[in-house]
């Protein structure tokens, strides 16, 4: 059995999403139309990828390897056909071997539709040029942090945040993952990048701050469904 065949067995309804956290920043995340990877790094098989339901849309952040691993990326198009947007580094490494249909350069401040999916590019705080994401799919708003440092996103707002509060990270923090998810008015913040003290900091410091966010911290491997 693979990391991901009990997400995969889950049904789904409508604002309900369910979602594998593999590490770092990689999570695996089911809505009902769509399966969207985010930072797979080097942490997915291709017993994972097999169990992936299609259409699947892949984005990685920046090219440092707890992000992003040029195998997972050929097996997520070379299995599922994957759709892969990428900053220019990432863009870089993989352009020689996938067809422009897959393969998607996303610059900060840029958006793409891919069917009912609108998603959005935006420049992260990081020691390398970063995007971070912002997916809205009908009625959901999702956000993926990276391991990005504190930015600015007080005009948006999202439903569910997966933000990276700090190692191996030396951008992002406890402080700087909280305002994130304050300034996106979010109803679920999900820790990741972090350690288990820094996870716990960022959770004392939304309950103090924001106590009607739901801070999840979830295991690795474990899956989280929640109606959103």
């Amino acid at each position: 059995m693979s990391k991901l065949t009990k997400l995969f067995r889950e049904e789904l309804k409508d604002r309900e999403v369910a979602f594998v956290y593999l590490g770092y920043s990689g999570i695996v995340l089911r809505v009902k139309e769509y399966t969207l990877v985010f930072d797979a790094g080097d942490l997915l098989e291709e017993e994972d990828i097999m169990d992936m339901q299609r259409p699947v849309i892949a984005m990685y952040t920046h090219n440092h390897s707890d992000h992003f691993h040029t195998r997972v990326a050929m097996k997520l198009y070379d299995l599922k056909g994957a759709i892969i947007i990428t900053n220019d580094e990432v863009f870089k490494d993989l352009e020689t071997f996938l067809p422009s249909t897959n393969l998607r350069l996303l610059a900060p401040r840029k958006g793409v539709r891919l069917g009912n999916a609108r998603i959005f590019a935006i420049e992260g705080k990081h020691i390398v040029p970063t995007n971070v994401y912002y997916v809205i799919m009908d009625n959901l708003r999702i956000f993926h942090g990276g391991s990005s440092g504190y930015i600015n996103l007080s005009k948006l707002n999202a439903d569910i945040a997966f933000l990276p509060v700090g190692y191996p990270s030396a951008d992002a923090s406890p402080e700087s993952a909280a305002q994130i998810a304050i300034d996106l008015n979010v109803k679920y913040a999900v820790a990741i990048h972090g350690n288990e003290e820094q996870k716990e900091l960022f959770k004392e410091i939304l309950k103090n701050k924001k106590p009607e966010i739901d801070v999840l911290i979830p295991k690795e491997e474990e899956l989280v469904k929640i109606s959103l």
